[in-house]
Parts: C-alpha cells; structure tokens; sequence
C-alpha cells in the first residue's frame, strides 16, 4: 500500500515510498530491473496512444466507465493495473 499511495511519475523518473524510505528511480533503470535489456528504451506516450480508458475501466472493474465523474485509482485493487491507470491519468 505504501509503494502504490506514493507512487508518482514524470517523462523521466519513477518515484515511490518502500519502508518508510523514499527511492526515485530513472525510467532505465526500473526497465534494467525488471530485467528488460539496457537497451530497451519505451516512449510511454507512444505506447498508450491508443490506450481506451473506458474499455480498460469496464474490464478490471466490472463496472460502467464513469462519464462526468473522474477515475479513482483506489477502486482498483491490483498494483499493477493501478498503476496502469496512474500512468493514463498524467496523458
């Protein structure tokens, strides 16, 4: 819960809270973690361009996508589709 409350995120750092510590992180060097090649280079705006917020909304709640009202990351509960969403809600 700690890690997910205080994620956050820009076009070049990954930031969140483990142990009562706060870590930032360079997007490489999550990807190098995580175990992706050196190389691997992800623009995340090209990657969600043709992201549908509301057929993703629907799939993991189960619930109608909200129209007037905005998304709220606390109703999902898988990490890293909460994360997901989090990334959605800075394009």
């Amino acid at each position: 819960m700690e890690f997910i409350s205080a994620l956050d995120f820009d076009d070049d750092n990954v930031s969140f809270r483990m142990f009562n510590r706060p870590f930032t992180l360079t997007w490489k060097t999550v990807s190098v973690t995580l175990g992706f090649s050196n190389q691997c280079v992800v623009n995340i705006a090209d990657v969600l361009k043709d992201f549908n917020k509301d057929d993703f909304w629907e799939n993991i709640t189960a619930k109608q996508p909200k129209r007037k009202q905005k998304y709220t990351t606390e109703e999902v509960h898988h990490p890293t589709l909460r994360f997901m969403l989090k990334q959605d809600e800075h394009y």
